[in-house]
């Protein structure tokens, strides 16, 4: 049979014939004893083949070829070989037949159903392919992912296979790994790979240190070097049981960043954006200690402290320029970028070796803060001329201590107090009325409750390099200024410029612009274009303080409105120094006092002994009040319990009787005096505190609850609406303050605020007043606070880190590199914090719920029936009147004494602002020489002629601060120490002091 008809059997049918009954014996269906005659009989199939029936069978056939192989080819490695043997170039000759390059490329493509990678498996795991113990190659074994040895010179498949691989994957990561020295411009979301901050790839900004993630950069290494971070995530998997292990600790992310970083520093020490550079910053603005920052630079986590520093100065450099230059171009435009607020700082140096010449000093100076204003800005806010023509007006004069009260508006202030009043209730009982307290706020920023919001744009600042002057000292403070408005760049003296700081600081701006007006020096030198601002957190503070004095009372009182005896209820602690309180414990004590007695006038006028029963229980009945209803009834109650009004109806028994229904506190029985006291513990420390007299027949225990509801009820309207944003309502508050201050010993702030108020109402235009008032706090994500704060927070970083300077707040390195990046190091530990999903650890005392203390002080309240009227209830604890008593001070005499002190500075302004227009007009051509000359100018000699009593009166009321400053500069300064603005400002304005040199006032005056 020749091949042609072997391939098509039907071709050659007639060369081989055979019967019909002809039956195939390797046919299924052929049975050898069934009959030829029958071949309609039913056929039986074979058993189906198994399995291993298959597999026997084709090992059969493998033998068979594997003989065929060895035959032909020497061996099966000489077949592979030549099987896939693969020409060198593409243009080389191709030897293999196309059947044989089909063949192999469908196997390595993977189009068979038998890959390569099953075969390779195979090799890999088969018993042969590791050399045993009696084998030649057993040394082999050593060399398995060995990098030292070629996958060719080795013998065995398992050990040349890992070999093989050895030497893959390492090429591998070593292209991955160079990927990432460099930035991907195809992808901007990655991670930074270089944080440079000098020469030509200059790229380093505070951003990508803020808002370095671990994520981002994790996800940047699982994209761009996926083999090496897979690599390195497996190898960190923990498995237990067959399973992999849940991490808790440390997450996945951040063991893969701190494993392939010192790799990519290793290739490239610029590559140090991924981690090196921000962790570097961490640790300098940690003030770790440098043997940590060497450590961690060894081992290619942290950049060097020295390129820290280098980085940062560079950046501050740039940005002050940066500041310098927005300011020159702004006065382009008859405009002023940014204003700055400046504060004292202070830190105890101590000496940690003796010496003949060492001793501890205290390092002092002055931090700023500048500030952009919120833009738009204001058309002609900063124009100076119509400002000191506003000030040579003297419209201040016109200012009475009756049209200063009348300007406040007290409808507002109620129903501003009704909010505030009903948010305490929907607060306790927040599982029946929580839904109102959304409804609360979104009324507070509503009209007409609100006044005037500050914008909603984050607050952009930057702070200034700091410096070692005396900020308190009027010298000193004008060196400030001038530096200050040498880093702000301001180059224009015909433009306004706003200035803030504390009462101290505010005080020495007022005096350095009194003693400069009567000079021929221009505007900037002589401060006309500074605009002094007294800020508010500090104000704030005094008003604590003034309270703080008013309402604790004796450390032993019985008295059930005492802070004292209420503080000493709830178990929290009475400040030591009620002049000085501790800000945030005393606040937190007063508020909870404060909304516990709300809660028992609410309980008192709904006749209730739990509030939470009452109303679930009208709930359960479907007759709970709505919105409206608990505001009308809110504002009764201010009015019953929390205005000057109900002050005074409870004094007398006849007041009380004759007060009207709807706001007629309820009566209890007669109170009696009990018969065992500790009057003698209660006013040892204070025997000349003021007592009732015998025929007191008025409830002086309820008249100190509403007094204190108005007084510290005002100061948290003004903390909300600090927060809140509202500066509108800020400033209508401060007015009342005016009052209460004038009314305390704080008699410096009474002239801050009427100084604050007299700036707002008469010598600002409608666009200098906007400006002002929508750049007075600073808001910072959703929550506003005042500027002064942020300072302080500058202050404290500041004042932790110049010790380890090791230097001034003057030097070079504190100036360039600490105290410009100073909000940035608060910025960089706390985002730091929160990237590694950290929770904060913060520096204080934890200020635990209140809700056990608020229950026993409602109970407390209930049983001593505070809000009820008890005649003759006196324990002879009696808090001032601070609103009336300020009003009879400054109408006795106070407001004109500050009018007349304040007007010699509208006088010198008009006095020059008319010498210089007679210049420009060439009436005296010399004037200006003479000027110049003159001690005095002629003008301000007239008004010394003129105003001897009123310079004699400033003389006696400065006398005691002058000899104050002298002591301190004999004492402190060969030590570069001196007291803090606040410290000094306590001292200026303590009880016996403030009281004596205003009463003197008041007699020379009068």
């Amino acid at each position: 049979m020749n091949a042609e008809n072997y391939r098509n059997p039907s071709a050659n049918s007639s060369a081989v014939s055979r019967p019909s009954h002809y039956h195939n014996p390797l046919s299924p269906s052929y049975r050898p004893n069934a009959p030829n005659s029958h071949p309609q009989q039913p056929r039986l199939r074979m058993p189906a083949r198994t399995a291993s029936m298959k597999e026997q069978d084709a090992m059969i056939k493998v033998e068979k070829y594997l003989r065929l192989i060895s035959d032909e080819f020497g061996s099966l490695g000489g077949f592979l070989h030549l099987l896939f043997w693969c020409r060198k170039k593409k243009d080389a000759k191709d030897k293999q037949s196309d059947f044989h390059q089909r063949a192999v490329a469908q196997f390595l493509q993977g189009q068979s159903s038998i890959t390569f990678a099953h075969i390779l498996k195979q090799v890999y795991n088969h018993r042969s392919s590791y050399p045993g113990h009696c084998l030649k190659y057993k040394h082999e074994r050593a060399h398995s992912f060995s990098l030292s040895h070629e996958p060719i010179d080795l013998h065995s498949a398992r050990i040349a296979i890992s070999c093989f691989s050895a030497h893959i994957c390492p090429h591998r990561a070593h292209y991955e790994v160079g990927t990432l020295l460099k930035n991907d411009s195809n992808h901007p979301e990655d991670a930074p790979a270089r944080m440079t901050a000098s020469g030509a790839s200059a790229d380093m900004r505070w951003s990508d240190i803020t808002e370095w993630s671990p994520r981002k950069t994790a996800a940047t290494f699982k994209r761009r070097a996926r083999f090496t971070s897979d690599l390195l995530v497996f190898a960190m998997t923990c498995v237990e049981g067959g399973t992999e292990a849940e991490r808790k600790n440390r997450p996945t992310d951040m063991l893969l960043i701190s494993a392939l970083n010192p790799v990519i520093i290793g290739r490239n020490k610029l590559a140090n954006g991924y981690l090196s550079m921000p962790l570097g910053v961490h640790q300098f603005a940690s003030q770790a200690h440098i043997d940590e920052k060497r450590v961690l630079s060894a081992l290619g986590l942290a950049t060097s402290d020295t390129t820290v520093r280098n980085s940062l100065r560079i950046m501050s450099q740039n940005a002050l320029q940066s500041l310098r230059n927005g300011n020159i171009k702004a006065a382009e435009s008859d405009e002023i970028e940014e204003f700055y607020i400046f504060d004292n700082i202070q830190q105890h140096a101590l000496v940690r070796e003796a010496g003949a010449l060492r001793q501890s000093v205290m390092e002092v100076g002055c931090a700023a803060t500048s500030i952009c204003f919120h833009k738009p800005l204001p058309p002609g806010a900063f124009d100076l001329a119509d400002y000191l023509s506003r000030v040579t007006e003297n419209k201040r004069s016109t200012m009475t201590t009756e049209s200063l009260f009348d300007s406040i508006d007290w409808v507002h202030l109620n129903d501003l107090a009704a909010l505030h009043w009903l948010l305490p209730l929907v607060s306790h009982v927040s599982s029946v009325l929580g839904y109102h307290t959304k409804t609360i706020h979104e009324t507070m920023r509503a009209d007409p409750i609100a006044v005037e919001r500050v914008p909603d744009e984050p607050t952009v600042f930057h702070p200034l390099c700091t410096n070692a002057e005396q900020e308190i000292e009027t010298q000193g403070f004008v060196r400030c200024v001038r530096d200050f408005d040498t880093q702000e760049g301001y180059v224009r003296d015909d433009l306004v410029e706003l200035i803030g700081g504390d009462g101290a600081s505010f005080e020495t701006a007022l005096r350095a612009q009194k003693y400069l007006a009567p000079t021929s020096l221009n505007n900037r030198e002589s401060m006309r274009n500074k605009i002094p601002l007294p800020e508010l957190w500090h104000t704030k503070d005094t008003a604590l303080k003034t309270i703080s004095e008013n309402h604790f009372g004796p450390l032993a009182s019985s008295d059930p409105s005492s802070m004292s005896k209420l503080f000493g209820i709830a178990g929290l602690k009475r400040p030591p120094n009620l002049k000085k309180p501790d800000h945030y414990p005393t606040s937190d004590g007063l508020k909870l006092v404060w909304v516990a007695q709300v809660l028992d006038c609410w309980r008192i006028h709904l006749k209730t002994d739990d509030l939470q029963v009452y109303f679930e229980n009208l709930k359960n009945n479907a007759h709970l009040p709505t919105f409206d209803e608990l505001l009308r009834t809110s504002a009764a109650l201010v009015q019953k319990y929390g205005t000057m009004r109900a002050y005074r109806q409870v004094l007398t028994s006849e007041y009380h009787s004759k007060s009207p229904t709807t706001i007629k506190i309820d009566a209890d029985s007669t109170w009696y005096s009990p018969t065992v006291t500790n009057s003698s513990n209660e006013h040892s420390m204070d025997n000349t505190s003021p007592k009732d007299c015998d025929k007191f027949d008025g409830d002086r225990c309820l008249a100190n609850s509403i007094l204190f509801k108005f007084q510290f009820g005002t100061w948290m309207f003004l903390d909300y609406a600090i927060r809140d944003g509202d500066i509108g309502i800020v400033m209508r508050l401060l007015k009342i303050w005016i009052f209460m201050f004038a009314g305390s010993s704080h008699q410096k702030y009474v002239s801050y605020m009427l100084e604050l108020n007299c700036l707002l109402e008469y010598k600002t235009s409608p666009a200098l007043r906007m400006l002002i008032l929508q750049n007075y706090l600073v808001k910072i994500g959703f929550v506003c606070k005042e500027r002064d704060l942020l300072q302080e927070h500058h202050n404290k970083k500041l004042e932790a880190m110049v010790e380890k300077s090791g230097g001034d707040f003057d030097d070079s390195y504190y100036r360039e590199v600490i105290s410009p990046n100073v909000d940035k190091f608060i910025h960089v530990l706390t985002s730091f914090e929160s990237a590694f999903e950290q929770q904060h650890c913060s520096n204080k005392h934890t200020s635990p719920v209140m809700h056990p203390e608020l229950k026993i002080l409602l109970l407390y309240l209930k049983t001593s029936k505070l809000h009820l009227f008890q005649t003759t209830r006196t324990y002879n604890h009696i808090a001032m009147d601070l609103l009336g008593d300020g009003y009879d001070a400054l109408d006795g005499g106070k407001l004109n004494t500050f009018i007349k002190k304040t007007t010699s500075r509208s006088c010198f302004i008009e006095a020059i602002e008319n010498e210089k227009r007679r210049v420009d007009i060439g009436q005296a051509d010399d004037l200006d020489i003479e000027m110049a000359e003159a001690s005095n100018p002629p003008a301000y000699q007239l008004l010394c002629n003129n105003n001897d009593e009123e310079n004699d009166s400033d003389e006696d009321e400065n006398n005691d601060d002058d000899e104050e400053n002298q002591e301190i500069e004999e004492d402190v300064l060969p030590d570069r120490g001196g007291l803090s603005s606040e410290e000094s400002e306590e001292e200026e304005e303590g009880p016996e002091k403030s009281w004596s040199d205003d009463e003197e006032n008041w007699s020379d005056n009068n």
